[in-house]
């Protein structure tokens, strides 16, 4: 029992804040322990997404989905690519990679090698430079250097892009 003295009239359980700071600080544990499992069981998984897959496990449209690929259980993107592009996709089971990973708050840097059509002007690079408005809001600005080097390979033809004419970083 603690220093507080009380009457047996009076009732034995701690005061309200008390509770009700120790049942937020329980939540906030079995919440963390929930998507954070000991570093010896994090999972993480990476994909190369192909095109014209959501970067999801689940769409109520019956479009292709991560489920269709990935047979795992309790895991998710860090991040995502859009459907009509395809490349290297991080997931796993540990929520604290994942949300430092994905979440812009902690400002963490990605590189995307991007196969465009054609060759963009230097004005299109600068609206990447500068940030371009999506429908949930503006990016944040890239970082949109020339690459030099060009693969001589041809990759496979999509729908909008029938051939490879310009890498970008």
């Amino acid at each position: 029992m603690n220093a507080r003295s009380f009457t047996p009239n009076q009732s034995r359980q701690p005061p309200r804040s008390a509770t009700k700071k120790s049942a937020v600080k329980k939540s906030r544990i079995l919440r963390h322990t929930k998507s954070t499992p000991h570093f010896n069981q994090t999972q993480v998984i990476l994909f190369n997404k192909p095109f014209d897959v959501l970067s999801q496990f689940s769409d109520e449209n019956g479009r292709r989905t991560l489920k269709d690929f990935i047979p795992v259980a309790q895991i998710y993107p860090a991040g995502r690519l859009d459907r009509d592009s395809e490349g290297l996709l991080l997931l796993t089971n540990n929520g604290e990679i994942q949300h430092r990973l994905a979440d812009p708050k902690f400002n963490t840097e990605k590189t995307y090698w991007v196969q465009v059509e054609g060759i963009p002007s230097e004005t299109a690079l600068a609206q990447l430079r500068s940030g371009v408005e999506l429908k949930d809001g503006m990016t944040k600005p890239a970082k949109v250097p020339r690459v030099r080097w060009a693969c001589r390979c041809r990759a496979t033809p999509k729908p909008k892009c029938s051939f490879v004419s310009a890498w970008r970083a």
